[in-house]
């Protein structure tokens, strides 16, 4: 569903969303990613901060994305230290989608203690593919 390809370089256009944690359902976050171009590739980043000095190290995350057509694709991936400070982590380089259009993205966090601000997404998309 998804192709893994190092892009070329130029001026990337970006997208951010943030969701605070009270408005995530159920701890479920989610995102809506606008690839509509068949001619760039894209990198996507999540990022997230704790309350107070609460640290957590490798929090879980379940993630579905969902196509313009409906298919979907999961996969658990991990945010590695979060705390105070917040951190911003590279989740995929490179990304070149079968489909253009709108994708949407749910994410479960699995957050014991209740501590996130809340859960961001940036998409940078970057010149011509490769192929």
């Amino acid at each position: 569903m998804l192709t893994l390809v190092a892009g070329a370089c130029a001026k990337p256009s970006v997208q951010e969303q943030f969701v605070r944690s009270d408005e995530a359902r159920m701890g479920v976050y989610a995102f809506e990613l606008d690839l509509d171009s068949s001619s760039r590739s894209y990198d996507i980043y999540l990022y997230s901060s704790t309350v107070l000095d609460t640290r957590l190290d490798e929090m879980r995350l379940d993630v579905q994305w969902i196509s313009p057509s409906g298919e979907a694709a999961s996969e658990t991936v991990y945010l590695r230290d979060v705390g105070k400070r917040g951190v911003k982590e590279l989740y995929r380089s490179g990304v070149e989608p079968e489909e253009r259009g709108v994708w949407r993205l749910r994410v479960k966090v699995y957050d014991p203690g209740g501590d996130l601000t809340g859960l961001g997404i940036i998409c940078e998309s970057y010149g011509t593919r490769q192929t």
